[in-house]
């Protein structure tokens, strides 16, 4: 399996020209011949409270739909993060869709990042997220999960390959380097 990993430079909160950014990756990646891209979390606002603007309804997500659309028309998997709001809360999950554009398996991250007030504002999940992707078994999570090693303890009894999709700040980057160390 031939992966492509995206370190998108967002551009904060504006969808649209993470929109255009987005096709132009998994474009890429088709010609590269990748069967799978990976996206950073909240792919298309960047790391944002912002819920106001920058959530979707669960059940009708303009994200969902965009990256559905690039499935079907590249024939790829592809792993993304988005806000989506569920019975009046806001979560921070991960969609892995199949090459048909069908939501296969999502996340809710189960860790939201305390110190930037992230637990206050988003619903913390509570399922632990594997997805069957071409007969392998990948766990997954999001960012601040990787700061939690009882989590991967788990996920590793149950996955081949575990995915963290992050939205990590430079400032920070030797705590990155630390934790992502095998």
């Amino acid at each position: 399996m031939k992966v492509a990993l995206v370190s998108l430079n967002q551009e904060w909160e504006d969808k649209n020209a993470n929109r255009i950014h987005c096709a132009e990756y998994v474009n890429l990646a088709k010609d590269n011949n990748c069967d799978l891209v990976i996206f950073p979390e909240m792919t298309l606002t960047g790391f944002s409270m912002n819920v106001e603007s920058c959530s979707e309804d669960y059940n009708c997500s303009e994200t969902l739909s965009f990256f559905q659309n690039l499935a079907i028309k590249y024939q790829i998997w592809i792993i993304f993060g988005a806000i989506v709001s569920i019975d009046n809360t806001y979560e921070n999950r991960l969609f892995v869709l199949n090459k048909n554009g069908e939501v296969i398996a999502d996340y809710a991250k189960i860790h939201p990042f305390s110190y930037s007030g992230e637990d206050k504002i988003f619903q913390a999940g509570e399922n632990l997220g594997i997805a069957i992707i071409n007969q392998i078994n990948f766990g997954l999570s999001i960012c601040y999960d990787l700061r939690f090693p009882e989590l991967y303890q788990i996920l590793s009894q149950k996955a081949s390959v575990i995915v963290n999709i992050a939205n990590w700040p430079a400032k920070r980057l030797d705590h990155w380097k630390t934790l992502v160390i095998i």
